[in-house]
């Protein structure tokens, strides 16, 4: 390693050890005056949403004796006003992470703070999660090792995958459903009409900037042929967070034919406004499913994803969602499912009966179990 690299590092550590000094001190000086716990609450990437906005959202409109507060990168999603927000990776949010009770976040610690403040909190850690856990394999290497006292699931299949398939120890993990579905009930009884298509592409971690031309015509160019399968069809891309992750959060914008949208948006609300939907390894399918529309999942790298991402496999196994590869058979099932009532139902009814399989706790109440079951946790710490 050239010597400037080195020297490079080893300021960083020194600045990240005198840090965690200070904020030690600073909290041990302030915990005598905490009035209340803090449950800070991580949402993964650039992005606030998912279970992370609909769980802090639950607490602080029914459980004012908790100091509820999202930790975000970015604050432009919520009100100038609003107290109930911290900047991730600011001094506030390392002072308070370490005086913090409970720490719940949807992809990994670090939504919440660096390792070497976390590590100083004696917080219940709680995984929310991003995704019914059923197509895609996900980062759940903090949840794998343990370093979570809870981990949310919905139901006790995708509790099984997550101990068979991605290694999660049982004895951390509940049922109660995802908090995010809470939401979406409300978003299902609250919206009347229903059209156009939604097509939410995953992202490929795997990918460089040169591919990007290649992948946007792989994954868009049926768009541009759909006028001549349904005429005058609405399309809104969401754009994956994960795209702009990887720096490749422009996937779309010199194409034509759809409106696009980045992860500001909320993709429930999308799905709500939405006839079909297109995915193809995304576990929005389940919001999808359970909102009431069908699903088309359009793989045409499927063998590639497999390889360099991996597919669970129990949905290689499955044989009743809709899956095509070519963008010839998109368009076919498209017009099959957008012009023939019978076969939209028929879709629907399937994707419903697998999605089931996965989420029975679909009932308003997913955040109060999350709720209730900290708390035990709690409880059982201090007997």
């Amino acid at each position: 390693m050239p010597h400037s690299m080195v020297k490079q590092n080893y300021l960083r550590n020194l600045l990240i050890r005198i840090v965690t000094v200070v904020v030690l001190i600073i909290s041990k000086l302030l915990f005598w005056k905490k009035k209340k716990q803090f449950w800070l609450i991580g949402c993964g990437s650039e992005r606030w949403g998912d279970n992370a906005d609909a769980f802090w959202q639950y607490l602080t409109a029914n459980h004012s004796e908790i100091n509820a507060l999202a930790v975000a990168k970015n604050g432009f999603l919520f009100d100038k006003d609003n107290k109930k927000w911290i900047r991730r990776n600011t001094l506030k949010n390392y002072i308070i992470v370490a005086l913090a009770d409970v720490m719940a976040t949807t992809h990994s610690l670090s939504d919440i703070g660096p390792e070497s403040i976390v590590s100083l909190s004696k917080a219940k850690k709680v995984w929310l999660q991003h995704g019914v856990i059923a197509i895609g394999k996900i980062n759940a290497a903090g949840a794998k090792l343990g370093f979570y006292d809870m981990i949310c699931a919905s139901s006790y299949k995708e509790k099984e995958v997550m101990v068979k398939e991605v290694g999660i120890r049982q004895e951390v993990i509940s049922i109660t459903g995802l908090a995010r579905h809470d939401l979406l009930i409300e978003k299902i009884k609250e919206e009347n009409q229903r059209e156009g298509i939604l097509y939410i592409p995953t992202s490929r971690g795997w990918l460089n900037r040169s591919e990007l031309e290649f992948y946007e015509d792989l994954l868009l160019s049926w768009t541009e042929k759909i006028d001549e399968v349904q005429r005058k069809i609405k399309i809104n891309l969401w754009i994956h967070p994960g795209w702009h992750k990887y720096g490749l959060g422009e996937l779309g914008s010199a194409c034509e034919g759809f409106d696009r949208f980045d992860f500001s948006i909320d993709p429930q609300q999308l799905i709500c406004e939405s006839k079909l939907f297109i995915t193809d390894y995304s576990s929005v399918f389940f919001d999808a499913a359970l909102s009431g529309i069908p699903t088309i999942f359009f793989q045409p790298d499927r063998q590639a994803f497999i390889e360099n991402k991996g597919i669970l496999q129990d949905f290689l196994d499955q044989d009743i969602l809709l899956i095509v590869q070519d963008k010839l058979e998109l368009l076919f099932h498209i017009e099959m499912i957008l012009n023939n009532s019978d076969y939209y139902q028929e879709r629907l009814q399937k994707d419903q009966s697998w999605a089931r399989r996965y989420v029975e706790t679909f009932d308003s109440n997913a955040c109060q179990r999350i709720y209730q079951n900290i708390l035990e946790l709690q409880k059982q710490e201090n007997r």
